[in-house]
């Protein structure tokens, strides 16, 4: 699947030539995420495994920030529109039957 990440000009996502764009797809299973794929333009194959499962976003958008990191690298002055990162929220208090503590997400 050809996929690609919002850069600050654009109007549309995809662009075969850019940086921003990548043949792959995300994933995922119980308590685990990813994003892979090939960036053409940086002649790249990336992925992002993760073990998080509170937000779908987490994948693209840490993928995102890494092509950031790169594009600098290469002194590419391409801009992404990469999402936020949501913190994950815990929530303790009580103590379980084994006096450990008590932990909901």
């Amino acid at each position: 699947m050809v996929q690609g990440f919002k850069r600050a000009h654009d109007t549309h996502y995809v662009d075969v030539d850019s940086n921003s764009t990548f043949w792959g797809h995300a994933g995922d299973t119980y308590g685990f995420q990813s994003a892979q794929g090939f960036f053409y333009g940086l002649n790249a194959s990336m992925s992002i495994i993760v073990n998080v499962d509170f937000d779908f976003r987490y994948p693209m958008g840490l993928l995102c920030k890494v092509v950031q990191i790169v594009n600098k690298y290469k002194n590419i002055t391409e801009e992404l529109k990469c999402q936020e990162i949501s913190k994950p929220k815990f929530q303790c208090g009580g103590l379980a039957s084994d006096a450990s503590p008590k932990c909901n997400i």
